[in-house]
């Protein structure tokens, strides 16, 4: 709604005649002008005269301004629990079947695949930022072993691997077969993850654990897409090429079989100071030996005995603390 002035011409003859109308002649002007403003601040027109002084600026609702309350950063994983898997001949022959499959559809998804020595199952992820840390996961491990024995867990697990999938195109995995090793496996990794979030060591507990093998993922690939920019359309340097692994570049291996493979032991990773061609630094492990309640117990006692071993030589081997942010296991 436009703002309409009213101009008033008062003649000097006429003077008299017009003070007697005057006031309301006035009051009938500013009526004319505040009633568009009151509207367009959304303000009974009848109150602009009666209302309280100050002038229509002071009638106008005030608008709340709502401040997201920020939240505190959070820890970025820097350790994880893993079933090793590479230990297995068939898994390692078929992942480098795999790889090698990316890397003839497009040469630069090589730098996408994921070493096959490091072939492992991720149960959980944690933050550990000083030895201290480090030292109570470890007796943490330790303590797993009753809570397992007391589920009936503390056995190795056998599982077939096979088959193909991806989260989102980003990532490609081994899928484990449904089968009574994958129900078996399904409760080792909800027993272990209560355990350590009871300890206050796990992050990210309200994630679903979904059993995997990651062979490939576009993260990888990030210091790739800087280093080929300008590149055209459907060529490696293409910003959209390098956020996903298409499918034609796997799919004649979407049932791929990856064989057998038994979990021996839950081990405790670092996810930095790994060598090239080597299995993550663990810093201590548990071992699924199948034994008695009583027998678990003497596992649990090595496990803890180990503590003091493993940390000190892995802060050696890596010569730095390992509390900085790294990028997460898969």
């Amino acid at each position: 709604m436009g703002l309409r002035l009213c101009h008033f011409r008062v003649e000097p003859g006429a003077a008299a005649p017009a003070a007697q109308g005057t006031g309301r002649s006035l009051v009938q002007g500013r009526a004319m002008i505040a009633t568009p403003l009151a509207i367009r601040a959304g303000v009974d027109p009848g109150a602009t005269e009666g209302g309280p002084a100050g002038g229509l600026g002071d009638q106008q609702p005030q608008r709340q301004r709502h401040t997201k309350e920020k939240r505190p950063p959070q820890p970025h994983p820097n350790h994880f629990l893993a079933l090793q898997v590479s230990q297995h001949p068939d898994v390692v022959a078929a992942i480098q079947r795999v790889h090698a499959s990316l890397a003839g559809h497009s040469p630069h998804l090589q730098k996408a695949c994921v070493e096959a020595v490091t072939a492992h199952l991720t149960l959980g992820v944690l933050a550990l930022g000083s030895e201290e840390e480090r030292r109570r996961a470890c007796e943490a491990m330790a303590g797993l072993a009753a809570a397992l024995a007391e589920q009936a867990l503390l056995s190795p697990v056998e599982v077939h691997l096979e088959g193909l999938s991806h989260f989102r195109n980003q990532v490609l995995y081994l899928d484990v077969r449904r089968d009574a090793g994958l129900e078996q496996l399904t409760r080792l990794a909800a027993a272990t993850r209560a355990h350590f979030q009871q300890e206050g060591l796990l992050l990210q507990a309200g994630q679903a654990f979904l059993a995997h093998v990651t062979v490939a993922k576009t993260s990888k690939l990030q210091g790739f897409s800087q280093n080929r920019r300008g590149g055209g359309r459907g060529r490696p340097g293409h910003r959209r090429e390098w956020r996903v692994i298409p499918a034609e570049a796997w799919a004649q291996h979407a049932a791929i079989a990856g064989g057998r493979a038994v979990l021996g032991e839950v081990q405790l990773c670092a996810m930095q100071g790994r060598k090239p061609q080597q299995y993550y630094q663990v810093l201590c492990s548990l071992p699924l030996a199948g034994r008695t309640q009583e027998a678990g117990g003497e596992a649990a006692v090595q496990a803890a005995s180990g503590v003091s071993q493993l940390v000190p030589a892995w802060e050696s081997a890596s010569g730095k603390d390992a509390g900085g942010p790294s990028r997460s296991a898969s």
